[in-house]
């Protein structure tokens, strides 16, 4: 019935082992903080493993992208590690007692036949009990044979649940390097929730600075917008006196207009005549234009026939200066014939 129990405890343990190894976070299950202190205490009562905790924790902690549900499932292992080393502890303990029980009592009997054997005076029959002894002896020995079977196949239940207990052991010391991993990412991550948060709320607060300052621009652009309205009806009534000016002066604009009208009319006929006189006049300016081009020919005609005349008259007064040269030389050549006549007449009647 133990060796039953145990098997029952052991399949028991190795679910929940399958289920703590293949879990796929279907479970919702919120944990007391209290009870998550007591599995905390319980698996940390091992100084080794909180070290190696300690190591992988330094490992781990620079990890940048932590999963989102490592908590929920951090309780979950917790829970579910809690149940089996209830399960396997349980048993194993009892069976260690029992052991220690057996090996206890062999061990006394065994001493006990010794010193029998030693302290038998007959030296025919040391070894061989009386026929009473005989019976309790092979009952003893059928009772202590069952009893080394039961040893064995407990001992065999020992070593399989050693091996489960060892498992277990190393899977709780994962799960504690695991915890603390996650204990320390679980910090990171509120310390980054609390930056976030404050930056948030910074946020807020500027948010509600800049929404205050916005309703008191509405409040501002609402005034104005009255303003602005009563100053659109005071021009609105400006427009309908400015447009009962507009058209009396419309009306004033179109009859002088009209009478503008009736003046270009008459200044285009005026324009007409003197259009007409215009052209009559452009001809009369042609011909007087050739006339005067022709009068110009014949300007330059006589204006060469003047230079020609001129050049004759200077050729002409050259040749006359030159006569006149000779004309003074002769005369002078005459005075000296003169001179020279009287002087030899003057010579010859003083002879």
């Amino acid at each position: 019935m133990a060796s039953q129990k145990i098997l029952k405890r052991a399949e028991t343990l190795m679910k929940y082992t399958q289920e703590f190894l293949l879990d796929d976070d279907n479970e919702e299950d919120d944990d007391d903080p209290l009870e998550d202190d007591e599995c905390e205490s319980e698996n940390g009562s091992n100084q080794a493993d909180q070290e190696d905790g300690d190591e992988k924790a330094k490992e781990t902690q620079s990890d940048p992208n932590p999963d989102p549900n490592k908590k929920k499932r951090s309780k979950n292992m917790r829970k579910t590690m809690k149940t089996a080393m209830d399960i396997v502890l349980k048993p194993f303990a009892t069976k260690y007692k029992f052991n220690l029980g057996i090996n206890f009592g062999l061990q006394a009997s065994n001493q006990k036949g010794l010193i029998d054997d030693k302290n038998d005076p007959k030296p025919g029959t040391s070894g061989k009990p009386s026929p009473t002894a005989g019976d309790s002896g092979v009952r003893d020995e059928i009772s202590l044979s069952a009893d080394a079977q039961r040893i064995k196949t407990l001992e065999k239940e020992n070593k399989t649940l050693e091996k489960l207990a060892s498992k277990l052991l190393d899977e709780t010391r994962n799960t504690q390097k695991h915890q603390q991993s996650l204990t320390i990412t679980l910090e990171t991550q509120k310390e980054k929730h609390q930056n976030e948060v404050k930056r948030l709320n910074s946020e807020l607060t500027n948010a509600k600075e800049s929404l205050e300052k916005m309703k008191q621009t509405n409040q501002n652009q609402l005034e104005e917008s009255c303003r602005l309205k009563e100053e659109l009806e005071s021009i609105s009534k400006e427009k309908g006196a400015l447009m009962k000016q507009l058209e009396q002066k419309e009306d004033s604009y179109r009859s002088e207009l009209d009478e503008l009208k009736e003046s270009l009319q008459k200044t285009r006929t005026e324009n007409t005549e003197l259009t007409d006189r215009f052209h009559k006049l452009n001809d009369d300016l042609q011909t007087s234009s050739e006339q005067l081009n022709a009068s110009k020919a014949h300007n330059m005609e006589l204006q060469q026939k003047l230079r020609v005349t001129e050049s004759e008259k200077q050729r002409t007064n050259a040749q006359l200066n030159a006569s006149n040269a000779k004309i003074m030389e002769l005369r002078r050549a005459i005075q000296m014939y003169w001179a020279i006549g009287i002087l030899v007449a003057a010579t010859i009647k003083l002879h």
